[in-house]
């Protein structure tokens, strides 16, 4: 089990700023920043988009439109200083706020979740059938822009001091970073289709580099932690939800149901419903 994330003031202000007003803010690591500053550290959720829409449109395998539209926005973010939004395809408003230190782009921060000028797009011709996100106004938009301002100013100040303390964003890279990194960045998307290229991209690194460093780091392939933290995953909601053996299939990042049984049982030694009829006894 992965030790406990311990987050800092930086995260707990961005979960004020979700708090009041209603959004759903979340940081894209770039570079790893927020596993070497401490006072940058963040809890797995604020790592990645959790709109209960956002959950819905990945567990029905459009994980990878999402993935591009967030690609497009790095790129973007990467080119500007300054806050821009819009639309996702399926209709989802978001504001991304660059984070850069010295010229270079640090992270993405999102500050969002409404609805914009259309209603939501089915996905795989299923209809979204949960709450609705609240809907974009002028004046939401300006209050986002002021509380983005306040979070990129504090995590820029944040940054700058551990630089002037000693802090090189440039030092290698030690064998328990990478542990903590993957053991994070896994927690943080195992519902999703994960690559190894898109970790590697995220970190700067050549893929195959990357995969020997998680295999001495952790002791196991990407794809073997990946396996093992979904089966953990479904072992839980087996035992503490009447959800279906589908549903959780789905909700743990696998693709098939078959499948999914499949390899519970080479994990567990029994199926899902005999693991489900066990823990019930």
């Amino acid at each position: 089990m992965p030790a406990p994330v311990i987050a800092s003031p930086f995260s707990r202000l961005m979960e004020l700023t979700a708090d009041a007003h209603a959004a759903v803010v979340n940081l894209h690591d770039v570079t790893g920043v927020t596993l070497q500053v401490p006072e940058l550290r963040l809890k797995p959720d604020q790592l990645v988009h959790h709109g209960a829409f956002c959950r819905f449109a990945k567990l029905r395998g459009r994980n990878v439109d999402c993935a591009r539209n967030k690609a497009r926005s790095i790129s973007l973010a990467a080119q500007r200083h300054q806050p821009f939004w819009g639309c996702c395809p399926f209709g989802i408003w978001d504001m991304a706020w660059p984070i850069q230190h010295a010229g270079r782009l640090m992270a993405v921060l999102y500050l969002g979740y409404f609805l914009g000028d259309r209603e939501l797009s089915p996905v795989e011709g299923t209809a979204y059938t949960g709450a609705k996100p609240s809907p974009i106004t002028p004046a939401k938009i300006r209050a986002l822009r002021t509380a983005g301002r306040l979070l990129v100013d504090n995590a820029a100040l944040i940054l700058a001091h551990w630089v002037r303390r000693g802090g090189d964003l440039d030092t290698p890279r030690s064998t328990s970073f990478y542990c903590s990194v993957t053991e994070r960045y896994i927690a943080a998307h195992f519902t999703e289709h994960v690559s190894l290229g898109d970790f590697a991209a995220q970190l700067r690194v050549h893929p195959h580099y990357l995969g020997k460093m998680i295999q001495r780091a952790c002791g196991a392939k990407l794809s073997t932690l990946l396996r093992r933290r979904r089966i953990e995953q479904a072992k839980l909601l087996l035992r503490i939800t009447p959800k279906s053996v589908t549903t959780i299939a789905y909700e743990t990042g696998f693709q098939d149901a078959n499948y999914f049984s499949t390899i519970f049982h080479r994990e567990a030694g029994c199926s899902p419903r005999a693991y489900r009829q066990k823990a019930a006894d």
